[in-house]
């Protein structure tokens, strides 16, 4: 009986973790694919690409790309004039995060190989 009883509890953490980690990872591919169409529309400069890159950023965390939120703010748009060399660094480091995170959890004695690469 006890047997049972911890084998339902397992399977019960294990369903949640599973589930997180599944919701974890389709809110990453959901936030890289605004993140590439972000650059692609910023490459671009279609006309009325300020509207759709508001858009776009309302579906991120507030942190992510705080340039780019900065000069939408000011009505400007990259490309062209401006260009999207001052925000890439802010694209890596917000598609680095996602890539990151859905990376299994490595043990800290291991982190010097991520770090030499």
């Amino acid at each position: 009986m006890v047997v049972a009883i911890l084998a339902i509890g397992f399977a019960a953490v294990t369903f949640y973790i599973s589930n997180r980690a599944l919701v974890r990872e389709r809110q990453n591919v959901f936030e890289l694919g605004l993140l590439a169409r972000l650059v692609e529309i910023c490459g671009h400069n279609p006309q009325g690409s300020p509207q759709i890159i508001q858009g776009l950023l309302r579906m991120l965390p507030p942190d992510d790309l705080p340039g780019l939120r900065e000069l939408i703010g000011q009505g400007r748009v990259p490309g062209t004039s401006i260009g999207l060399e001052p925000f890439l660094q802010e694209f890596f480091e917000a598609v680095d995060r996602r890539l990151e995170d859905g990376q299994p959890r490595r043990s800290r004695r291991w982190a010097w190989r991520r770090s030499s690469q």
